[in-house]
């Protein structure tokens, strides 16, 4: 047996030989090959060779399935291997990011469109061999392509591009927009950024030096080298933890599910796993003689059988499964096939569901039959019936009544629950934003106590002490009234203007049909203004706080005429800083209206007439009480 399988909640995979490359289908197949050029397919923890895959053949993957390519074609594999609908003369690699793939030719690159399909080709310069492009990136509308030298822009008409690295390029990643992220073999990691190489570094991270591999899933970046292994930087965390110390190779499916191989084994790790539920797949409907397809009429007395698949790579053991007949749920115990026996004549519908966690459920399988019925034989059978009818409607109208009533205080009961765990959320909401909050103002105080301006400091103090007053009073509470709010802000941006004389003027209004608000909501997006919107700015600031009345809905409009978000972007990123307390905001109200898809913070860019930045609008949707 080529394939054996050990351990528990980590399932590891043992092969006969050295395991090269590893590929993952979206659903979490696996295809890997060994130092023998063999292929060979796990699957439910079985595995079959893949002979008819030729070992000439190239492998590559994007985010749903495999690509295969010899120098005629290129193929997609799924349980067989199919030609795609793309021709290219000698094709020679494969590559993929998030909106375009592409298929490298003997003479050209050539552009797919993932959405549209619309495909566009890019003449590949007479220097440079197919053979050595190591990976294709579109950014700006520009096609880049690197090689073992550096990076060179495709589709120039009249000049060739060649930006020369300092480093030999391995990988690459598109981090974002603007910026491609290159692995190098003994230099560390680089950026690519208007046109420009800079080393990738970040305070208190040490990279590893010589990258095999870069890709990113769920906020991280995983990195394969020479060096450190197999691991996963997180972006908005800035950590990196080890995976492997030692991976010849690496995929993951669409659970974020990682599978490495090193040596003969292949290993898989789940700690980063997404929240996507487990699949299920109808296999077989018999009735134990005969399986069904369509027509699905059975005899009366016969039992229906169902076999089904699920799939869960992160914890395939902790699925169960879930059934209706006729919208009666229940939970099938076992391993086996699901059998509904005793079927009465009439017409069937039965669902199937998957979940993990009794909370999260897989889209279900749907299954129509009919059970024919048996004639009746004389008109005591009718009246019986009726007798029987009767008698048992006054049953379940009684039974009715009071599963009704109980019901009702079920749901009476349920209700009061999750009121108190949204009010426990709302209050941890303002509990992790008023440390954030308190900070920010403290550290604002320090800076003038630093420059000696004591007397300052002191009103500062004091005013301070009245928005501490002002917090502690409405910490317990889930509204506030709207003129509370308004002392609060205005305590808030006259502190300010201690600590920055002139600096800018400001105006709070608000409905008269707005009467209480919700505490801590407004503040983060004034402070964001004046911190990030009039920090370099030439002129006076000028901030305004329109609070409305629109129905269901409290709407907060901020605007001012600082110096736009594109320049206050550009400075954050300079000095690394990340705004938590609007994040936190946004928590709070996705938590608030939960029920709702709404987009409760919307920004507006301002420009003058002749089109720079002259400022930036904030529409804030808060739900009303």
């Amino acid at each position: 047996m080529v394939l054996t399988h050990i351990g528990n909640s980590q399932p590891i995979y043992t092969h006969n030989q050295k395991v090269k490359e590893l590929y993952v289908h979206a659903d979490g197949r696996l295809i890997f090959s060994d130092i023998n050029g063999r292929y060979y397919l796990i699957e439910q923890e079985k595995t079959t060779e893949l002979s008819w895959l030729s070992s000439d053949m190239t492998l590559r993957k994007n985010d749903k399935t495999i690509i295969a390519h010899d120098l005629q074609n290129y193929y997609t594999l799924t349980d067989t291997i199919s030609p795609l609908d793309i021709k290219i003369d000698r094709p020679q690699n494969y590559f993929f990011d998030n909106r375009h793939e592409y298929f490298v030719g003997h003479d050209k690159v050539h552009i797919r469109n993932i959405e549209n399909k619309q495909t566009s080709s890019c003449a590949i310069p007479v220097f440079l061999s197919s053979e050595d492009i190591l990976a294709a990136h579109q950014v700006n509308n520009k096609l880049f392509v690197l090689y073992d030298k550096g990076m060179t822009e495709l589709c120039l008409d009249d000049f060739m591009y060649t930006q020369v690295a300092n480093f030999v390029p391995t990988a690459s990643l598109l981090y974002d927009d603007l910026t491609i992220l290159i692995g190098s073999d003994m230099s560390g990691i680089w950026t690519f950024e208007s046109d420009i190489f800079k080393r990738f570094f970040v305070q208190g991270v040490q990279f590893p030096l010589q990258i095999k591999s870069l890709s990113s899933i769920k906020d991280h970046i995983l990195i394969n080298s020479h060096d450190a292994g197999l691991q996963a930087y997180d972006v908005n965390q800035q950590t990196i933890r080890s995976i492997s110390a030692s991976a010849e190779d690496y995929d993951v499916d669409s659970w974020n599910v990682i599978y490495y191989c090193k040596d003969k084994q292949i290993h898989k790790y789940t700690a980063l796993k997404n929240e996507k539920t487990p699949q299920i797949t109808l296999t077989n409907i018999s009735d134990g003689l005969k399986s069904y397809q369509s027509d699905m009429t059975l005899e009366s007395g016969k039992n229906l059988i169902i076999h089904y698949q699920t799939n869960y790579p992160p914890a395939q053991k902790a699925v169960s499964v879930e059934y209706s007949v006729n919208n009666i749920w229940k939970t099938h115990k076992g391993d086996g096939p699901i059998i509904l026996s005793g079927l009465e004549s009439g017409d069937y519908i039965v669902h199937l569901k998957a979940t993990h966690d009794g909370q999260y459920y897989s889209e279900s399988e749907k299954i129509e039959f009919k059970v024919k019925g048996t004639p009746w034989k004389s008109i005591w059978t009718y009246l019986f019936s009726a007798l029987i009818l009767l008698l048992g409607l006054s049953l379940f109208f009684i039974y009715r009544n009071r599963r009704i009533m109980k019901d009702l205080d079920q749901q009476k009961k349920n209700i009061r629950q999750e009121l108190e765990v949204l009010r426990s959320q709302q209050k941890l909401g303002l509990l992790q934003l008023s440390p954030h909050f308190l900070f920010n103002v403290l550290n604002s105080i320090s800076g003038l106590v630093a420059l000696n301006d004591n007397q300052t400091a002191r009103r500062a103090l004091n005013q301070f002490s009245h928005m501490m007053r002002s917090l502690l009073d409405n910490s317990d509470l889930e509204v506030i009234p709207i003129k509370e709010e308004i002392k609060f802000l205005n305590n808030y941006l006259d502190l300010e203007l201690m600590m920055r004389p002139d600096a800018f003027t400001y105006n709070i209004s608000a409905d008269e049909d707005v009467t209480h608000i919700r505490p801590m909501l407004i503040q983060p997006f004034l402070e964001n203004s004046i911190i990030h919107g009039f920090a370099s700015l030439d002129r006076q600031g000028l901030l305004t706080c329109d609070i409305l009345g629109k129905g269901q809905y409290i709407e907060v409009i901020i605007t001012d005429n600082g110096v736009g978000r594109n320049a206050a972007t550009n400075k954050k990123r300079k000095s690394n800083h990340q705004s938590k307390g609007i994040n936190i905001i946004k928590n709070r109200l996705k938590t608030l209206d939960r029920k709702s898809a709404e987009n409760h913070v919307q920004y507006t860019d301002l420009y003058d007439d002749n089109g720079s930045a002259c400022g930036t609008k904030v529409l804030i949707k808060i739900p009303n009480k």
